[in-house]
């Protein structure tokens, strides 16, 4: 991307002086508009700027998709939350409830502003980055100790601080469904034992704000029906750029749990393993907008010329294995539950994708070194995430 994205805002700011240039000129000599021919070698040192935003634009770009490969498989839906509708008997039931928090806290976020040299996000952003996701619950008691889950969580845009000049916009959506059957009732301290089985699909797209603007002086020599003229053109320019990161992963995982009945108390404990498949790609969003404010030490008033640009770079596929350990508590009120889980979810990846869009230009990540993507293209990775749930239930 450095040697497509700089040369195209060079462009556009001289193309954008050019046409103001010829303006001017055609009404000083009174004539209809002339063209100007112009060499975007000469914009001045401001492109130096575009040039260093584009190469950490593209640097966002490819570690992004690879830190979410590597933690999204921690948040994804988990249906059939709590002990269980009934922990006793063959009776059926439905229960239905929100989920007013789901928060999982992904470790090394700073690690995707590894190799941004202007920006510097690596120093900017937080070490830990707090994911929350909100939802609904179902479930179905079918008798004999089998149990049907449904579960539906996500977020709307939300946008969020991650760093000074720096801001995250995240929408996602998650749906999961479950199938448990109890083995046992609990007897004192004797757990019921209960296996399952889920399938969850998750759907997102994550966004990073960066930019820059300033202002721009260029002297240009412009063909005139008067002959040549060398005019100085003073103007501003700004400079946007979002990494686009969006994900479509699918979640199979086996359970096994063991839960205990003291009245209306039913602690829990137990840890599934889940296989995920899927895609994650990052993209690039380029925005920029040069006007032209004097001619010549004279003012004039032009429209301003508006570029966009949005390219995909590079994709990875998710953390193969998540092994997600859990706790939790279930505290009935009458047909009230109110469930309260912690998990340790521990994600494993194969090594990153080595394959870059066309889009990425001569952007060779394995020549400047320190990313986050070199670590990651050479070896498996292990992360993990720490993940609390609140659910409130009405059992029936």
């Amino acid at each position: 991307m450095r040697s497509i994205l700089a040369p195209t805002l060079a462009l556009i700011i001289t193309l954008t002086a050019g046409s103001a240039l010829v303006t001017s000129a055609a009404r000083a000599e009174g004539h209809e508009a002339a063209r100007g021919e112009f060499d975007s070698s000469q914009v001045d040192a401001s492109a130096e700027i575009i040039e260093q935003l584009s190469h950490d634009l593209t640097t966002l770009a490819i570690n992004t998709p690879i830190w979410l490969a590597n933690h999204l498989p921690a948040t994804m839906a988990q249906s059939s939350l709590g002990a269980g509708i009934s922990l006793e008997g063959d009776g059926k039931g439905f229960a239905f409830g929100i989920v007013p928090l789901r928060l999982g806290l992904f470790n090394k976020f700073n690690q995707v502003g590894k190799g941004t040299e202007l920006l510097d996000f690596e120093n900017v952003m937080p070490a830990n980055l707090p994911w929350l996701q909100l939802g609904v619950t179902a479930g179905f008691a079918l008798g004999h100790g089998f149990e049907v889950g449904l579960d539906v969580q996500g977020i709307p845009r939300q946008i969020f601080d991650v760093g000074t000049g720096a801001s995250a916009k995240v929408q996602l959506i998650s749906a999961a469904a479950s199938l448990r059957w109890r083995i046992n009732d609990p007897r004192g301290l004797l757990p019921a034992f209960i296996l399952g089985v889920g399938g969850s699909y998750y759907l997102g797209d994550m966004q990073l704000g960066a930019g820059y603007s300033d202002d721009y002086t260029i002297t240009e020599t412009v063909d005139t029906p008067a002959g040549p003229q060398d005019v100085v053109v003073k103007g501003t320019y700004s400079f946007s750029g979002s990494p686009l990161m969006r994900w479509q992963l699918f979640q199979v995982a086996p359970e096994v749990r063991l839960a205990w009945k003291f009245g209306p108390i039913r602690p829990y404990v137990g840890a599934s393993l889940g296989f995920t498949y899927g895609e994650v790609i990052g993209g690039a969003r380029l925005s920029a907008k040069v006007t032209v404010d004097e001619i010549n030490g004279e003012a004039v008033d032009l429209d301003p010329l508006l570029h966009e640009e949005r390219n995909d770079i590079y994709s990875t596929t998710p953390a193969k294995f998540t092994v997600r350990p859990h706790i939790g508590l279930d505290i009935m009120i009458a047909i009230v539950a109110l469930s309260i889980q912690l998990d340790l979810a521990v994600m494993n990846n194969d090594p990153a994708s080595t394959d870059l869009e066309s889009a990425a230009g001569n952007y060779d990540p394995n020549a400047e070194g320190g990313l986050l993507f070199n670590e990651a293209s050479k070896k498996s990775q292990t992360d993990t995430a720490l993940v609390t749930t609140v659910a409130l239930r009405f059992n029936f």
